[in-house]
C-alpha cells in the first residue's frame, strides 16, 4: 500500500496515544489543512459568493427531495 500512495504522512501523537484509526487521522489531517489554509488566505475558502451559492445549488439538487421549492424560496 505504501507504494501505491501518492504521499506518506506522519501525524505526530503525544501523551498515551499509541495510535489513531484512520478516520481520526484523517480528521486531523484536514483540521490542520485547513487552519493552514485559513490563515495563508485570510478566509475559510477561495470560492466567490456567486461559486459558493451555485456549488450549494448544486448539492441541494443531488441530494434534497425538496431542492427546487427550496431554491426558488431563497432566490
Amino acid at each position: 500500500m505504501i507504494t501505491a500512495a501518492d504521499h506518506r504522512v506522519i501525524v505526530p501523537m503525544e501523551g498515551f496515544v499509541q495510535s489513531f484509526n484512520i478516520s481520526v487521522a484523517g480528521a486531523l489531517c484536514f483540521y490542520q489543512m485547513y487552519i493552514q489554509r485559513r490563515s495563508l488566505l485570510g478566509r475559510q475558502g477561495d470560492l466567490s459568493e456567486d461559486e459558493q451559492k451555485l456549488l450549494k445549488a448544486v448539492y441541494a439538487m443531488r441530494t434534497l427531495d425538496s431542492a427546487v421549492d427550496i431554491l426558488k424560496a431563497s432566490s
